[in-house]
């Protein structure tokens, strides 16, 4: 059993530093880059429209744009750190579960263990009592023929040789045991991707509303400024 939670936790850590490291950040810039290179477009007008406005007027409109891409600046880098705080927040929140997770295995394989010592000693006590007793019955075969030990060993050796054979009750129960073992260690991989896509990935915030709208204005003024001239 533990060995299967411990290929979870292996798995879990492996997503977790991957995605959050990596995986996250990289979808991050695509989304940017996507929404960028869906307002560049080579059909856009090639021709300038001018329209005429008054110097002072043509003034107040520079300023008011340069205000507004500081202030949607502003709001871009506050939405921004905000994403990555709540990122970092979901990330320690998976790591604090991985943990809980691995003292779990730890704990389970400690059972385990002690389960199989106690069996190994009860082994031990039944082989030395069956020595014990196997020295009694050689002690009683002595007494016989010397043609009836010949004739005890060469059955002992055959019935050996025929256990060496195929054991089809092992091979059986060895079938099983790794089936059932497969079956729940692929069923516990399935369940952790599923909380792992619900829980993690669906909740990752990949770009927030302050960032999409710089981005945008960003993309859609210069393409204005190359449409319309003003003079």
């Amino acid at each position: 059993m533990y060995t299967i939670l411990l290929h979870i936790c292996g798995i879990a850590i492996i997503e977790l530093i991957f995605y959050f490291e990596y995986i996250g950040p990289m979808e991050s810039k695509i989304f940017k880059n996507a929404i960028d290179d869906s307002f560049r477009s080579n059909d856009v007008i090639s021709s300038p429209i001018n329209i005429f406005i008054p110097d002072n007027i043509s003034n107040l409109v520079t300023v008011q744009e340069n205000d507004a891409t500081s202030y949607l600046k502003y709001l871009s880098d506050d939405g921004k750190n905000k994403r990555n705080r709540y990122n970092h927040n979901l990330y320690k929140k998976a790591i604090f579960y991985w943990i809980i997770l691995l003292v779990i295995t730890l704990f389970v394989a400690l059972i385990e263990v002690v389960i199989k010592y106690i069996f190994y000693k009860k082994k031990i006590n039944l082989q030395k009592i069956d020595s014990v007793s196997n020295i009694a019955i050689e002690l009683v075969d002595m007494r016989r023929s010397d043609d009836e030990i010949m004739l005890t060993d060469n059955i002992s050796e055959e019935i050996a040789e025929e256990d060496k054979f195929i054991d089809y009750q092992e091979l059986k129960k060895n079938f099983l045991k790794n089936s059932i073992y497969y079956i729940v260690l692929s069923s516990a991989i399935i369940f952790f991707e599923y909380l792992f896509f619900n829980y993690i990935i669906l909740k990752y915030h990949i770009i927030s509303k302050e960032e999409m709208e710089y981005v945008i204005y960003t993309t859609i003024k210069p393409m204005l400024d190359n449409i319309i001239i003003y003079k």
